[in-house]
């Protein structure tokens, strides 16, 4: 319900701006493939309205670590399989319409949690909180985000950037 709000306040704001129309935003279950590719599909089968992505915008993110007991692979698992991996695979699928805008962008969104150096630091707001599945994906992401942005630096001229 949370997601879904957000997601029509986002599209509701965007929609406003002529300047960045069309406009589309799209729900997905970054842990399907299947959900992540078929509107990548949808968009470059329809690219008399849209040819290209200007920004690509990656917002999943669980914590699972409510559960009693201790951490177990299956938290893992679905905490880096949301977090992580679809982002990941998000960030890659739709590169072809990436690469024909003039100015791609690929924005991350982290959380505090996932710093090294704010676990490390006693004086950081969030030291106490737990949460080691969810703040070592959010860190992985940071990462992945960086070797995005250093890929595509690499092999474009225009690369996608990461916030």
């Amino acid at each position: 319900m949370i997601a879904e709000q957000g997601r029509e306040a986002c599209a509701c704001k965007f929609r406003s701006y002529p300047e960045i129309q069309p406009f589309s935003c799209r729900k997905l279950d970054v842990s399907s493939d299947e959900s992540i590719f078929a509107p990548v599909k949808q968009i470059t089968q329809i690219s008399t309205t849209f040819d290209k992505l200007d920004v690509l915008v990656n917002n999943a993110g669980i914590n699972l670590e409510g559960r009693p007991g201790p951490i177990t692979h299956v938290t893992l698992l679905e905490t880096f399989e949301v977090n992580t991996f679809g982002p990941m695979i998000l960030t890659s699928a739709p590169a072809p319409l990436l690469t024909n805008s003039n100015d791609p962008r690929t924005v991350n969104i982290f959380s505090c949690l996932g710093s090294i150096g704010g676990r490390l630091d006693s004086n950081d707001p969030w030291y106490e909180f737990a949460g080691d599945a969810y703040r070592t994906s959010k860190a992985a992401l940071n990462m992945a985000s960086a070797s995005h942005n250093f890929d595509n630096t690499k092999t474009s001229s225009r690369p996608s950037r990461f916030a």
